[in-house]
Order: C-alpha cells, then structure tokens, then sequence
C-alpha cells in the first residue's frame, strides 16, 4: 500500500494526505522500534508519511487489556523518545481504570524523557473517569473519540451507575483540551449504517442514535451534560484534527495563507435543525485549491465556461475561436438560467454537445477535455429535464 501511495505523490496524482500509523505488536515491546524508525525514514512524502504508532491497550467495550503496564509503559516512553506519536486504542474501563490506565503510561514516558509536546492520543475512550480528564490537558495527550457512537442505545448495555462515566465530549471542551474527533473508518463501518462526519457531528450535539428509527425519547439522551456544541463539533473535526499531527498552521481552518482544502455543503449546519445535519452532502471538494470533487448537482453553465477558458489555456482546446465557439452557446445558457427557463436551457445544451461532438471528430479539443465537458453538460441537461415535458421534441438523449 505505501508502495502505492509513494507512486501516486511522485506522478503527481494523489489527491489526499496519508498518515499512516504502524501496529505494535504487544508480544514485541520495544524490539520492533528499530523497524519502526526504518519504516519512518523509507516512507517520508509530501503527501504520506509514517510517524504514528497504533497500540491495542484492549479489545471492544467488554473485553480485556491486552498489554502488561510494564511492557506498555517501557515501549510507549521508548516510542516517544525517537519522536513517535503513539496512538493508544482504549475503549473499556481497564484501559482507563486504574490497573491498566493508558494515561499513567504517557505519564511514564513524560517522566522518563522529560515533557515534551509530544500530541499522543488515545482513542475512542468510551469509560473516562472525571478525574483523568484533567490529566489528558496536564499531559498533553489527546482524546479522539468517534461521536456516531455517542447515541442513546447504550442505555440498553450499560450499567446505569456507568452511565457518568460513558462518552464524554462537553468535559474536554471545558477543560480546554483540544478534542479530535474521528470515524474509526472501515472498522466502525460493520456496525454502523453512517459513519460520516456530519452523523458524528449530529450526534454529538444530539446525543441520540443515528440508527434508529423512533427519536422521540428525549428522556433517553444520553448524559446531556456531555453535549457539545454545534461549532464545537465543527472544530473537533477539522482545526483539532489538524492539530493532532502538526498541520493547524497549515490547515483546518479558512484562513489566508493556509492550504485550500476546502469543502461546499448543501446547506448552512447552522440553519437547520440538529437532527438534519446528517443529511447533509458535499457539493465540492478542493485539495490545494483544485477541485477533485463535484456533485452533479453543483453544476451550471457559468462553471463549465470556466472549465472551457481552463482547457484553452492548457492547450486542450487548440484554439481562441473554437473556444469562443462553445462559450457562445453557454452564454446563452447563463441568461436562460437565470430566467429558470428548463425547455431552452435543454435546448441550447443540446446544441452545444452537437458542437462538441463536431471539435471532438476534427481534432480541435483533447479526449480528456471532451469527455470532462460531456459529462458536465448531460449532468447539466438531466437536472433540467425535469422541469420539461416528457414529450419534448429536442430531449436530448443522455445514455
């Protein structure tokens, strides 16, 4: 896989940053570093790297820890003084509680090394007693939880006596601590229908599951005093997670002189009501300010001008007039479409792929170009066919 990723950065063609976290086995302890630092110096892109060491300190909520303490701490505080990031899976209370904690082996290598800002984290933590948040921010350590989880079904599997201690999200926000939250894609993806970021961010707020089918028992919520806020779940997810690796200055928020790595919604999340936030999609998708997304939807002719003016600059349209050629066409969209007027919307973008069609055949624009403004335009023509008659004499084929 690494293999691949490095072949996609060189050829220029990877669209997405991988930061790819090594398993420890717990077997190994501290003899599996030295392949660990070979790894890391081999593996070192623009887009991907590996800086990140992934422990199991248990299993699922009702299972058992995994690693001795000894071990654990001896390898977690070896990890961190060659500059790993150490990523500790904890879900159960044992991974917390007090025989097993993750924390005290943080606090170990914090005290063996010196303290250092260092950004480890631990993971999903479902059980966190009150007294260990504090120590999160004391430590520097960072809580990821993944919010789809958060619903109101574990009041079904949890002791109610558990119930204070179980998915804490509002506690890090007033402690100041700067929680991340995540998907835990595929692995959440067996159990849960969604696992996008807006279901988590829904649920966060809401607290209530996702998955079901009746959502009126408000008086099921789960713990409502770990409730966050609508903004605070934004940012959970994208500056928090930014920061988790050393990119907050880089990215994660919009910001002049950051990374255009940007997304378009559907709709305002801040003018809908809560429990419509998982219906959300994206429109567009920017990496570096190029666009590798977009939903047919989020297509008008003003757009696919730009794509034209872009192909002639690039070379891919051989020419001025033929460009000119095929503005003129959308020209006359653009003003259609701002009269909402379907039956010659279809018309004119008719006509324009019969023009395309034409360039295409005596060589005047690049098969990339014309295939990139085929499938705009009969994306364009589908969403206005359906305001025509079904029996329109100039319906455009669009198989």
């Amino acid at each position: 896989m690494l293999k691949a990723f490095e072949d996609l950065d060189n050829a220029g063609k990877l669209t997405l940053r991988y930061d790819l976290g090594l398993w420890a086995d717990e077997t190994k302890g501290t003899e599996q570093i030295g392949r660990f630092k070979e790894a890391r110096d081999k593996y070192q892109g623009e887009l991907y790297k590996i800086d990140t060491i992934k422990i199991f300190s248990d299993g699922v909520g009702d299972n058992q820890l995994v690693w001795d303490q000894e071990i654990l701490e001896e390898t977690v505080a070896a990890l961190d003084k060659e500059g790993f990031r150490v990523y500790i899976h904890a879900i159960g209370n044992q991974g917390f509680y007090p025989s097993g904690n993750s924390l005290d082996a943080f606090e170990y290598a914090a005290k063996v090394n010196g303290k250092r800002d260092s950004r480890h984290v631990i993971t999903h933590l479902d059980w966190v007693r009150e007294d260990d948040v504090s120590r999160f921010k004391d430590l520097g350590v960072i809580p990821v939880p993944q919010p789809a989880w958060f619903g109101n079904d574990w009041y079904d599997d949890v002791r109610v006596e558990e119930l204070k201690n179980l998915n804490r999200m509002n506690s890090y926000f007033e402690a100041g601590i700067p929680v991340a939250s995540s998907s835990d894609f595929p692995s959440t993806s067996e159990f849960l229908s969604d696992f996008r970021p807006f279901t988590g961010i829904e649920v966060g707020v809401t607290r209530l599951d996702r998955d079901k089918t009746d959502q009126t028992d408000l008086k099921k919520v789960l713990w409502p005093k770990e409730k966050a806020s609508l903004e605070e779940m934004i940012t959970s997810y994208t500056i928090n997670g930014a920061n988790v690796i050393f990119a907050e200055d880089e990215r994660g928020s919009i910001v002049v002189g950051k990374k255009a790595d940007l997304i378009v919604l559907d709709k305002n999340l801040f003018e809908i009501p809560e429990t419509e936030i998982n219906e959300t999609k994206i429109l567009l998708n920017l990496f570096e300010g190029k666009e590798v997304f977009r939903d047919p939807t989020f297509i008008n002719a003003s757009y696919i001008k730009t794509l034209v003016e872009q192909f002639e600059e690039d070379g891919e349209i051989v020419n001025h007039g033929v460009a000119r050629s095929l503005q003129a066409h959308l020209d006359t969209v653009v003003r259609f479409e701002k009269l909402e007027a379907a039956k010659r919307i279809v018309k004119h973008l008719q006509r324009f792929n019969k023009l395309l069609d034409k360039h295409k055949k005596d060589g005047l624009i690049s098969e990339d170009a014309y295939n990139t403004l085929k499938t705009c335009t009969v994306s364009l023509i589908k969403k206005w066919q359906k305001d025509c008659n079904k029996d329109l004499s100039y319906q455009v084929n669009v198989e």
